[in-house]
């Protein structure tokens, strides 16, 4: 089975220059397991909520900087339409994320 047959086409998104403080209050409202980030229509990450927690960062902070300095604990994999699911399961538990975009060209839904 393909990850496309599993992934979700409504995620949540945010550019990267997004303030924290609309980035908490989405959530608390729309409950996601992971936000993606795009910066000039590219994705440059996921934050969680408990990523957000832990920063400890003011509510001026811009997302883009939540996600470039997770970095180093990786981003989130590149992960494309066709893959097999139970590889992309591995891979995200591995990676401990809960979403990766799924990609087919420039198009993204999330799993």
């Amino acid at each position: 089975m393909d990850i496309s047959d599993i992934a979700v086409k409504e995620f949540v998104e945010v550019e990267a220059d997004t303030r924290v403080a609309k980035v908490r209050s989405l959530f608390e409202r729309e409950n996601p397991k992971g936000i993606v980030v795009m910066d000039d229509g590219d994705c440059i990450g996921v934050i969680r909520e408990k990523q957000l927690i832990q920063s400890h960062v003011e509510d001026d902070t811009k997302a883009g900087a939540i996600v470039r300095s997770s970095r180093s604990g990786g981003s989130p994999p590149n992960v494309r339409r066709y893959d097999d699911v139970r590889e992309v399961s591995r891979v995200l538990v591995e990676g401990d994320v809960k979403i990766a975009p799924v990609y087919e060209g420039r198009t993204s839904g999330a799993s």
